[in-house]
C-alpha cells in the first residue's frame, strides 16, 4: 500500500489539466491524481484548510463550479458560519475533488478571507497532518509515502513536511530491524500563470531522516507523573489512563537504560508490557488530540505539540526496543545462561548500532566465566552469591553495576549447571533495581 498526500485547493474555475508522468500524459484535476492513475495500490489523501470555501469569487456568475455546490458555499458566506464550523467535514464531502479520492482532512488555518478571521496554529496543523498519517499507518501499514507539494500555501506545505519528518521519526524508532519505509517528494511544473500544455510531474526524490539510539524523555518528565500529567490533566476518570502511560514511560526508561549501559539482565529479569497494549494508548492520545484540536475552528486552543510528539515518539521507541527483544527471542526470565547473553545481546546492540557495547559485554562475561572456573568449592547446581568468590566492599555499589554489564557481586548469583553457567539477581534486590532503573544511569539504592 502507498498513500498520497496533497494540499487541495478550491478556485471557482477547476478544469482538468494535462500531467505529463513516465512519458504519458494524464488528463485529470491534480498531479497526486496523475501519480495514483501511474502506480497500482494507491490511495490520495486530500489536505483541505478550513478557510477554502471563504472566497467570494467561487460564487461569482464565471465561477465553473457546480450549482448546487456553489450554493452550499454560498449559504456559508452570506449564512451561519456556525453551521459550518461544527462540521466542515460535512461541506468538504461536496468539494469536487473528494470524489476523485480515497480520503481527505481538515486543517486548521491562518489569515482573514471574506471578513471571518482564522486565528491557526503552524504546530496545531503539522500535529493534524502527523496523527492522521499515524491513524492510517496503524489501520493500514504502507511501504511508500508520497509528498505532492505542487500545491497550496507554503504554511500548509511546510507544516505537512514537518508531519512527515515527524512521522518517519516515529515509524524508524518502532522499526530497528525491518526500516521498508520510503519517503518521495513530488512536484510538477509550475501551474499558475504558466502557458503550457502539459505539466511534467518531477518525482524519486526520497527524503531520509536518521534516528540514534537516545531518549526522548529524560528523568523530569518521569519524575511525580511529570509528562503524563501534562496529557491527561488531573481529572479523576482519567487518572488510569495517566498512570498506564506512566508505566509505559517507566518500563521504556528501564528498557532505555538497560541497553544503553549495557546491563542485559535487567532485561530478562523484568516482564515488560505487550506491544498491542502501547499501540492501544496511542490510539488513545489520537482520539484525544482529534478531540482537542478540532472543538474549535476559528482559532488554536493552544496545545503543546513538543509534549504530544514526546510522547508519541517515546511510545513508538517502547514498541521498537520490544521488537528487537522479540525478533532476539528474549522473554522474561528469573535466570540466564552467560552463552543466551552474549549471543542475543551482541545481535541487540548491532541493531540499535551500540557496537562498543558488544566489546565491553564480551570482556566482562569472560572475566565473569574465567573467575568462576578458577573458584574453588563450587557445587554443580547451587546458587551461590557472586560475593564469595569476587572479594571487595559489602554495600552496592552502583557504579560497579555499570562498570561490569550489570553483574554487580552484592545482587547477582551464579549457578553451573550442565558445563554452563547460569546468572540472575537476587529476589529481594528486584524491586530496588526496577524501582530505580528507570533515572539516568541506575540510581540503584541498596538497604
Amino acid at each position: 500500500m502507498r498513500y498520497i498526500y496533497q494540499i487541495g485547493r478550491l478556485e471557482k474555475n477547476m478544469k482538468p489539466l494535462k500531467f505529463q508522468i513516465n512519458s504519458t500524459e494524464v488528463d485529470t484535476y491534480l498531479s497526486s491524481l496523475a501519480l495514483k492513475s501511474s502506480s497500482t495500490d494507491v490511495k490520495v489523501i486530500l489536505i483541505y484548510p478550513v478557510s477554502l470555501p471563504f472566497n467570494k469569487g467561487l460564487v461569482a456568475e464565471d465561477s465553473s463550479l457546480e450549482k448546487e455546490f456553489k450554493q452550499k458555499i454560498r449559504d456559508i458566506l452570506e449564512g451561519s458560519k456556525e453551521d459550518y464550523f461544527k462540521n466542515p467535514w460535512g461541506f468538504f464531502k461536496f468539494h469536487p475533488h473528494t470524489q476523485l479520492v480515497d480520503d481527505f482532512l481538515v486543517v486548521h488555518s491562518f489569515g482573514e478571507f471574506y471578513g471571518q478571521n482564522f486565528e491557526g496554529n503552524f504546530d496545531d496543523i503539522v500535529l493534524e497532518i502527523f496523527i492522521d498519517i499515524v491513524e492510517r499507518s496503524l489501520k493500514e501499514p504502507f511501504k511508500e509515502l508520497y509528498i505532492d507539494i505542487s500545491s497550496g500555501h507554503n504554511i500548509y506545505i511546510s507544516a505537512m513536511l514537518e508531519a512527515v519528518r515527524n512521522f518517519v521519526v516515529f515509524y524508524s524508532l518502532s522499526n530497528w530491524i525491518n526500516q521498508e519505509l520510503k519517503v518521495k517528494l513530488y512536484f510538477s511544473d509550475p501551474i499558475i500563470g504558466s502557458s503550457k500544455n502539459y505539466y511534467c510531474i518531477h518525482k524519486d526524490y526520497e527524503l531520509k531522516y536518521k534516528i540514534f539510539f537516545s531518549s526522548i524523555i529524560d528523568e523530569d518528565d518521569i519524575n511525580n507523573f511529570s509528562l503524563s500529567r501534562k496529557i491527561f490533566g488531573k481529572e479523576k476518570e482519567r487518572r488510569k489512563l495517566k498512570s498506564e502511560l506512566q508505566k509505559f514511560f517507566e518500563e521504556f526508561y528501564l528498557a532505555y537504560s538497560s541497553i544503553k549501559n549495557n546491563t542485559p539482565l535487567v532485561i530478562y529479569s523484568y516482564n515488560f508490557s505487550k506491544e498491542e497494549e502501547i499501540i492501544e494508548m496511542i490510539k488513545i492520545l489520537i482520539e484525544q488530540l482529534k478531540e482537542k484540536l478540532f472543538s474549535t475552528w476559528e482559532k488554536s486552543i493552544g496545545i503543546n505539540k513538543n509534549d504530544y510528539l514526546k510522547v508519541f515518539l517515546v511510545l513508538a521507541f517502547y514498541i521498537g526496543i520490544l521488537r528487537v527483544l522479540s525478533a532476539s527471542e528474549i522473554n522474561s526470565k528469573y535466570e540466564v545462561s552467560l552463552d543466551e547473553i552474549e549471543e542475543n545481546f551482541t545481535k541487540i546492540y548491532k541493531h540499535f548500532n551500540l557496537l562498543l557495547n558488544i566489546y565491553i559485554l564480551s570482556h566482562e562475561i569472560s572475566n565473569l566465566d574465567r573467575t568462576i572456573e578458577n573458584a574453588e568449592k563450587i557445587s554443580e547446581g547451587s546458587w551461590i552469591p557472586i560475593c564469595q568468590i569476587i572479594t571487595g566492599e559489602g554495600n552496592f555499589l552502583r557504579r560497579n553495576f555499570l562498570a561490569h554489564a550489570g553483574f554487580e557481586r552484592t545482587v547477582t548469583e551464579f549457578m553451573k549447571k550442565e558445563q554452563k553457567i547460569y546468572l540472575r539477581y537476587k529476589k529481594e534486590k528486584l524491586k530496588e533495581i526496577f524501582k530505580e532503573g528507570h533515572s539516568k544511569c541506575f540510581k540503584i539504592i541498596s538497604n
